[in-house]
């Protein structure tokens, strides 16, 4: 009960310092006139995924005598972005419509595609090596290119929007920073007492509770942006967020130390990513206005359904 307790205050704690740390981005984001879909595609994308770093950071550094830690830093990560894709989208479409410009929607749909492809097949031989690892990594600076030599500034930039100054901005992002560190750590000891607890893995711990706290910065931050109508901010956070959670989390970790990848990453929570993602994807595709209310419904009983399997099932068995 009291790991439950420090579990969902680690998750807070982690919610609050991402926060800081988005409102000083998009500050600094204005500043230079950057575009809202590359704002959302990649700065923002970044800092909302600040926990899934901390935690991977942490778990890969300072490993436990259980071991556990690759299974909180592959189910951090895909639990948040199947999450982020299903429960988080389909919440906020029930705000609004978040939909992309048809270019940006099938290229970028079609780079997070690829990157659980190359998740899958790294992880296939139940261990991700340092040097695919460091491919992983390669492949995110590669897409983090492809988005520096759009055209992201805007010529329509409102002059009136509220702009933090440099020095409260770095300030937030500091203070954010330590949040995360610290919550970080209090989240993997408590995730592998409670898997210990429960005798469940560390991975199932991970996809479900921390996976889904993880993604509590895009949903507030996503939903926000909807409310505020801006779209690209929205939906390009998610997309952005998500293919940061296939490539660099794990690329990170494997390269830090590799990663060993249960059967039930392998054989359920990448293909249910990989599923949910297509069908997300083709909901956007064919509605140029957004996810209608039916479709949004739809992506949150996936959501629910793969929830009560994966934990479910472990417990059962």
């Amino acid at each position: 009960m009291i790991n439950g307790f420090f579990l969902i205050l680690s998750l807070i704690g982690l919610w609050v310092g991402t926060e800081l740390i988005v409102k000083a981005a998009i500050s600094l984001s204005r500043k230079f006139r950057l575009r809202e879909t590359f704002i959302g595609l990649s700065v923002l994308a970044f800092g909302t995924d600040l926990p899934e770093l901390a935690i991977m950071v942490d778990a890969s550094i300072f490993p436990s005598e259980t071991g556990g830690e690759a299974g909180i830093i592959l189910g951090s990560a895909l639990g948040s972005a199947i999450s982020q894709i299903s429960f988080v989208l389909g919440t906020v479409s029930l705000v609004g419509a978040p939909y992309l410009l048809r270019r940006d929607l099938v290229r970028h749909g079609l780079i997070l595609c690829l990157s659980i492809v190359a998740l899958f097949i790294f992880a296939l031989g139940g261990t991700i090596t340092r040097l695919e690892g460091l491919i992983l990594i390669t492949l995110y600076i590669g897409y983090y290119i492809l988005l520096i030599r759009q055209k992201n500034y805007r010529r329509d930039y409102d002059t009136t929007t509220h702009v933090m100054s440099m020095l409260k901005s770095w300030g937030m992002i500091i203070v954010g920073f330590m949040l995360l560190l610290g919550n970080a750590k209090l989240a993997v000891v408590t995730s592998l007492a409670i898997a210990a607890e429960f005798d469940v893995t560390s991975s199932a711990v991970a996809v479900v509770i921390i996976g889904l706290g993880s993604s509590l910065p895009e949903l507030s931050l996503s939903g926000l942006a909807l409310a505020k109508k801006r779209v690209g901010v929205s939906l390009g956070n998610l997309v952005g967020s998500n293919i940061l959670d296939t490539l660099l989390v794990p690329g990170i970790g494997a390269t830090i130390h590799p990663l060993v990848s249960d059967k039930a990453i392998i054989f359920y929570d990448i293909p249910v990513l990989f599923v949910v993602t297509l069908l997300a994807l083709y909901f956007l595709f064919i509605s140029p206005k957004g996810i209608s209310k039916s479709q949004a419904l739809l992506l949150m009983a996936v959501y629910g359904i793969y929830v009560v399997v994966r934990f479910g099932g472990e417990i059962i068995f």
